[in-house]
């Protein structure tokens, strides 16, 4: 199978999340990976400028022929500040703002 070349522990992966879910009848809550699948291509348009980055086999990125460890690392290159590298690349969804009704009663 192909996917085994990118991800060669997936299989073993979800063969213990089905264990764990047949034993204990509950499907628990995994944690959010926003890691791209390698080979994946982000691009993200700042100051007029597009920006790509290539996620890797060995869990890294590479960005303008250097390699990164985080995308955080790529979007703190690209600004200048900190960033969420998932944020700013477009894999996670920002804070939802507190709504009017929340606003109100803290006041």
């Amino acid at each position: 199978m192909e996917f085994r070349k990118v991800e060669a522990d997936l299989l073993e992966r979800n063969q213990r999340r089905i264990e764990s879910i047949l034993e204990t009848g509950k499907v628990t809550k995994r944690h959010c990976d926003t890691r791209p699948s390698v080979g994946t291509v982000r691009t993200r348009e700042y100051h007029d400028v597009e920006y790509c980055v290539v996620a890797t086999g060995d869990g890294q990125y590479e960005f303008n022929g250097r390699m990164y460890r985080s995308l955080s690392m790529i979007a703190r290159e690209i600004t200048g500040t900190r960033w969420s590298g998932p944020l700013f690349f477009g894999l996670k969804a920002p804070a939802k703002p507190a709504t009017s009704a929340r606003k109100a009663t803290r006041r």
